[in-house]
């Protein structure tokens, strides 16, 4: 094995690792090329990414499939997800073939698999959607700390999907998400402050939110950002822009 730039490491996955968080991923591909071959599954479903993304070589996605097939067929949780994400993104979309691959990786504890699959649940794209699914992996990932699940758990509860409507609660997981730096929450949070939805209303605190929402990408924010701020004086306008900017994760405001 060749050395490298981060010193002699034991485990030769670290050390490709290594060089793909560093953006070397020819290096990184040239390691995981021999232990994909010799069936270490997370070396495979890696090699798979590389040829779908084309990352350190060319892109290919008839050998990404086979490379993640192998890894998701090897029982590898990652591999799994990603080859569920295969099938959803592909020309010829299979979201139950990627539902049941998320389900088999979420099964297995992967949080970004169970944040994806309840998406497609939330969404309605599985036939026949639960409801209380959906929830159910929301949760799970929310507990392990997903920003986006814990986004779809508020927005669960908003739209009484599986669950009793409880606004209070979706403010409750829009502010944790929201405070962690999730665009998304913090529309949402905005949104509600502005309708007085599960919460007090407060314009100011309201635009606030949903001007570090549009900052940070939201297209949800314009919707509510606008019309809140035409209902207040300039004052308090100048007082929400301060206050957006003081907003950051960790802040409890």
């Amino acid at each position: 094995m060749a050395s490298s730039d981060f010193g002699p490491l034991a485990d030769p996955m670290e050390e490709a690792l290594a060089f793909a968080r560093a953006g070397d991923f020819v290096s990184a591909f040239s390691i995981w090329e021999p232990l994909a071959y010799a069936g270490v599954s997370r070396a495979q479903s890696n090699l798979g990414i590389c040829f779908e993304q084309g990352l350190g070589v060319r892109e290919d996605r008839e050998l990404a499939f086979k490379w993640i097939g192998l890894a998701a067929a090897n029982g590898d949780p990652v591999g799994e997800r990603n080859y569920a994400t295969l099938h959803l993104q592909a020309h010829s979309r299979d979201v139950d073939t990627a539902a049941y691959y998320y389900r088999r990786a979420a099964g297995r504890g992967d949080v970004r698999a169970q944040d994806q699959l309840s998406s497609i649940l939330v969404d309605g794209l599985v036939a026949p959607t639960h409801a209380s699914e959906a929830f159910e992996w929301a949760s799970k990932a929310a507990s392990q700390a997903s920003l986006a699940a814990m986004t779809r758990l508020g927005l669960i509860y908003h739209e009484a999907k599986g669950v009793e409507r409880d606004p209070a609660t979706s403010v409750h997981w829009w502010q944790r998400a929201a405070r962690l730096g999730d665009s998304e929450a913090q529309a949402m949070l905005g949104a509600a402050l502005s309708l007085g939805s599960g919460v007090l209303r407060d314009d100011i605190q309201a635009l606030a939110w949903l001007l570090l929402a549009k900052a940070g990408g939201s297209g949800l924010a314009d919707r509510y950002m606008v019309p809140v701020a035409k209902r207040m004086s300039e004052s308090d306008v100048q007082e929400a822009e301060r206050r957006s900017k003081t907003l950051a994760p960790g802040t409890r405001q």
